[in-house]
């Protein structure tokens, strides 16, 4: 919706930001197992959605899977 700085509406771009947080999150961690502590416990603070249907019929379902995907499992997906 571009809402957010810097006003992008690309949805392309938006996946590719996506999977490069991702990325450079397990980069991350591997690093700091690596260089500081194998056992070193790391975690990652995600503002997730809460997404609901607005009714049973099938367009809201399959909306609100969508946003969901969109939303959060594009970031829960890789690490959980």
């Amino acid at each position: 919706s571009g809402v957010h700085a810097p006003g992008r509406t690309d949805p392309v771009a938006a996946l590719r930001a996506a999977h490069h947080l991702n990325l450079a999150h397990g980069l991350a961690v591997q690093a700091l197992r690596d260089r500081v502590r194998a056992d070193a416990q790391v975690s990652v603070t995600l503002n997730v959605h809460h997404v609901r249907p607005l009714s049973g019929g099938d367009g809201d379902v399959d909306a609100a899977r969508r946003i969901d995907a969109l939303a959060n499992r594009v970031f829960t997906g890789p690490m959980l």
